[in-house]
């Protein structure tokens, strides 16, 4: 039967409703083949497995004990990892991977506004591509109804993942549901592989960005004139306009004057927020699209430290285990914030955390971020950089 509906993982209950509703109908329109399906038992040996997870950046990097330990499972099995085309680089750093697939399915790709493959024919053509390979287990680590539909096109034999974001109905074998709210996302990936056997070893994040991307960071550091023992990482983009902190000037200058280079790092297009901090702070330097993503993860490892907000650079830092401090607002770290001793975590809730609003806050007035001073930032960082190099 479906999940309850208060059960479904999604802030809105109209979309609550939409996905039990779906839930219901699938669950009348299988109720012939899922008697069969319960006979279904997880391979031994399976030679191919697919493993989805076409969200975010941090999403992917956080899944990285749950593979780790999925490939402890199977060792001999080849694992194909599917990723959203904006997380394939991160994807080809998890070294218990054989093969990367940049593709989301369409309501992936819409909802992240990439809008340049948004038709139909990209998502045919993938859809028989992957139902020719001829998969023996497939794993969902977001269990969406977006995935759990294709997966069941493409004929995989044994399905495992959740039912609490819709598209329960397709899954052979379910993973029981838990409260988001009083569990991490780390731990409830690896519930999920749990479902397999695959004992979780460990909890440590791990990215892999490779010597060529080593070796093109130490370059670009290098001639921008950053040492790397001195240099402080400020990344203060992120996808939702209320995640930003506009307290990262006042931060820049408070760290020059103790002595610290400081470099922002961005995507092309994020020139505004080196102009922002430079009105405070003339000294920083901009890196803004000197990286793609496997060098921005090899300069977290090479320099001394980080401030991010909640967004996927925070999570590329804690895969190479560098030290610095997070910023969340209306996110909720419990869940999400890298599970690091490396990392300290600011958060200033307001009275509607944790909220998903796009594009600026809806009440300036009580702005979470707002609330976090660059006299906090700066104390958390010096103390975690003091901690890290008695390390």
């Amino acid at each position: 039967m479906p999940p309850k509906l208060a059960e479904y993982e999604s802030l809105s209950p109209r979309v609550r409703l939409f996905l039990w509703l779906i839930d219901r109908f699938g669950a009348v329109r299988s109720a012939l083949w899922r008697w069969r399906w319960r006979r279904r038992v997880i391979p031994r040996h399976p030679q191919r497995i697919l493993v989805t997870r076409c969200d975010g950046i941090g999403d992917l990097v956080e899944s990285t004990p749950a593979l780790r330990s999925l490939r402890k499972r199977f060792p001999d099995a080849r694992i194909e990892l599917m990723v959203g085309p904006w997380a394939a680089d991160v994807a080809r750093m998890i070294e218990d991977v054989d093969e990367v697939l940049p593709y989301a399915p369409w309501g992936y790709r819409f909802l992240r506004t990439v809008r340049r493959e948004l038709s139909l024919g990209v998502d045919w053509r993938w859809l028989w591509r992957l139902r020719r390979r001829r998969y023996d287990l497939a794993i969902d680590l977001r269990s969406d109804i977006l995935t759990l539909l294709p997966m069941a096109w493409w004929a995989i034999p044994v399905r495992v993942g959740r039912a609490t974001r819709g598209g329960g109905f397709t899954l052979t074998h379910e993973v029981p549901p838990v409260d988001p709210a009083r569990s991490h996302e780390v731990r409830r990936t690896l519930d999920v592989v749990a479902r397999l056997d695959a004992e979780a070893q460990d909890e440590r994040l791990a990215l892999s960005p490779g010597d060529e991307a080593v070796r093109k960071a130490t370059q670009v550091l290098r001639e921008a004139g950053l040492s790397r023992k001195r240099t402080v990482l400020l990344a203060p983009g992120a996808q939702w306009r209320w995640k930003w902190w506009p307290g990262f000037g006042d931060l820049a200058h408070r760290l020059h004057e103790a002595g610290w280079q400081t470099a922002v790092i961005g995507a092309p297009g994020d020139e505004h927020f080196h102009a922002a901090i430079t009105e405070r702070d003339p000294a920083t330097i901009s890196l803004i699209g000197r990286f793609n993503l496997r060098e921005l993860t090899a300069a977290f490892a090479l320099t001394r430290g980080f401030v991010a907000v909640d967004s996927g650079p925070a999570h590329l830092a804690a895969g190479v285990d560098a030290a610095g401090v997070m910023l969340f607002g209306s996110g909720q770290p419990e869940q999400f914030a890298p599970l690091s001793e490396k990392i300290r975590i600011i958060h200033r809730p307001c009275a509607m955390n944790p909220c998903y609003q796009r594009g600026e806050c809806v009440n300036p007035d009580q702005w979470c971020m707002v609330k976090i001073s660059a006299s906090e930032v700066f104390a958390a960082l010096t103390e975690v950089l003091e901690s890290a190099t008695k390390d």
